[in-house]
């Protein structure tokens, strides 16, 4: 079985404040019956890749921000014994002024929209 490093270093509290702890793989957050794995802010994890763990053959991610959110998929393919960096996570800017639009949802860097709450593998 293939075995990879997963690397949450971009995504400590002092590198990116306050720093997130990430859900990596399987078919929705917290699938650790099919693989997935909680990675801590500025943490490792080592992740066994199985065809559980992934969603057509990518691994789906959630972070943790008052909230659970989803975050980017990370692409295959992968190799036993790679370090795979979690991507740096982006949340909304505070402009100390309230909004009746401001919904507290954060979104990864390149998103054009907020990703939904509650993604999922359909397979």
């Amino acid at each position: 079985m293939t075995k990879i490093t997963l690397n949450n270093s971009l995504n400590g509290s002092t590198k990116n404040p306050p720093g997130y702890n990430v859900w990596v793989g399987g078919k929705i957050r917290g699938d650790s019956e099919n693989g997935a794995v909680k990675v801590l802010k500025g943490e490792n994890a080592t992740l066994t890749i199985r065809p559980s763990v992934l969603c057509e053959g990518k691994l789906l991610t959630w972070y943790f921000n008052y909230g659970w959110y989803s975050g980017i998929s990370i692409e295959g393919p992968f190799s036993d014994g790679q370090t795979v960096y979690i991507p740096t996570i982006v949340g909304k800017q505070d402009t100390g002024e309230e909004s009746a639009s401001d919904d507290n949802t954060f979104h990864l860097e390149g998103s054009i929209e907020p990703p939904p709450a509650k993604k999922q593998c359909l397979r």
